[in-house]
């Protein structure tokens, strides 16, 4: 190794080490903070040096230089550490564990590893800068969000590999492919755990704009239902027309997203994208619209407005429903084509609509048969779908919101059905 080499990567040691450093010296500048941290910036710094030299020395002259150096130092910590905790009475290990991940840094870097250093710094830094974040997070979640959260842990890295990927039933009569339907469950609850804890964490009514994204990311149809019931006898319409819209938007927006994860042939889907993407801007941009000319655009301003409640994204009752749905759409997609043609998928995929889209769209991204029907199919359920709010505002919502719902329905679907026309 050549000095310019050694000197960069000795640098890149200590910088990297340094920068936990130089987060846990913030800590101790601060006078409420004081004795409450072990190793400041120069510590740290020169632990990464000690961890590159460790490495090197053993690797240019004698192995014996690795052991020496890592048990000796970390000797060192456990001293430092216990003397510390003895004395302030505080036996946290935070600082004890940051000061391992500087020594680690530096042997990374000496392993030319610089990628897996910059990681690790960052990854340690951040999460000691953000001590009283991560405190608020634990506070703010409950034992059945907890719960919730280590189901779908066990869903998706246990159960998920013990299901078979193939198994046909002694009758033959379908290949009910246990993995795909499982698979497809736990990426339809991934994108709804992430537009709950949005809404826990952000707040569900920060706004009409960011109300109606994050419901549209958990469920658009639950956002309209209660934002319907919640507009009943009231004259103003607007600030429950904009989550409205704004959640179907992004209902729009995420068939699009499981197309592009999920579908192998995601090319045969490019004039769905086009449909989807002319009534999803559309939507956006009326509500959009509508949010910068109402007077009071706040929902959370309205003393009478409450949250719309979205109810946790994980359960079994509800896992299981969905996987059972998913496998009727399996079904009945592969049963009714081959009987009743295109037309009786179409009707499938009509039949959907009224109650979940993610299913059909999910089905129909896995369906790798030539033509365009599968995009028909999924635009038919969207349309359904879209159809169905306008429903529930007529059923729980006021004339004036059931006004502009229709009115604004009925372009979105034209744009989308224009766009798609216009595409094939």
């Amino acid at each position: 190794m050549i000095f310019s080499d050694f000197l960069t990567l000795f640098v890149s040691a200590g910088g990297l080490a340094g920068l936990i450093g130089l987060e846990r010296e913030m800590r101790i500048q601060k006078k409420d903070e004081q004795e409450k941290v072990i190793g400041g910036m120069r510590t740290h710094a020169m632990l990464g040096v000690l961890g590159f030299l460790s490495f090197f020395l053993a690797e240019n002259f004698s192995g014996w230089f690795l052991p020496i150096f890592t048990f000796g130092i970390f000797g060192l910590i456990f001293i430092s550490h216990t003397l510390f905790a003895l004395k302030t009475e505080r036996y946290g290990m935070t600082s004890v564990f940051s000061l391992f991940a500087s020594f680690i840094i530096g042997v990374f870097v000496e392993q030319n590893l610089l990628v897996m250093a910059l990681t690790v710094s960052v990854f340690f830094t951040g999460i000691l800068a953000f001590e009283e974040g991560f405190h608020g997070i634990a506070e703010r979640i409950n034992k059945n969000e907890l719960l919730s959260i280590l189901q779908f842990l066990i869903f998706s890295f246990i159960i998920l590999q013990i299901l078979p990927a193939s198994w046909v039933d002694p009758f033959g009569f379908f290949d009910w492919a246990p993995r795909k339907v499982w698979l497809m469950v736990m990426f339809v609850a991934a994108i709804r755990f992430i537009g709950y804890f949005l809404s826990k964490f952000i707040g569900k009514s920060k706004g009409s704009l960011l109300s109606g994204i994050i419901g549209g990311l958990v469920s658009s149809t639950a956002v309209t239902t209660g934002l319907a019931q919640e507009s009943k006898g009231k004259k103003e319409s607007t600030i429950f027309l904009v989550p409205i819209l704004i959640a179907s938007g992004m209902m729009f927006c995420r068939v699009i997203l499981e197309i592009l994860i999920v579908a192998p042939q995601k090319e045969k889907f490019i004039p769905l994208f086009f449909a989807l993407g002319f009534m999803g801007i559309t939507a956006f941009a009326v509500g959009i619209f509508f949010l910068f000319h109402q007077k009071k655009t706040s929902i959370i301003s309205r003393k009478d407005e409450d949250d719309v409640e979205i109810s946790q994204p994980l359960h079994m009752k509800s896992a299981l429903y969905f996987g059972g749905f998913f496998l009727i759409i399996l079904i009945a997609s592969e049963k009714i084509t081959a009987i009743f043609s295109d037309a009786g998928l179409i009707a499938v995929g009509a039949i959907a609509g009224l109650t979940d889209i993610d299913a059909i769209t999910l089905a129909m991204a896995n369906n790798i048969t030539e033509g365009s029907l599968p995009l028909v199919v999924i635009f038919t359920a969207v349309v359904v779908n879209t159809l169905v709010k306008v429903g529930i505002v007529g059923v729980f919502g006021s004339r004036e919101l059931l006004k502009r719902m229709g009115v604004f329905t009925i372009l979105i679907l034209f744009l989308g059905a224009l766009g798609l026309w216009v595409s094939l």
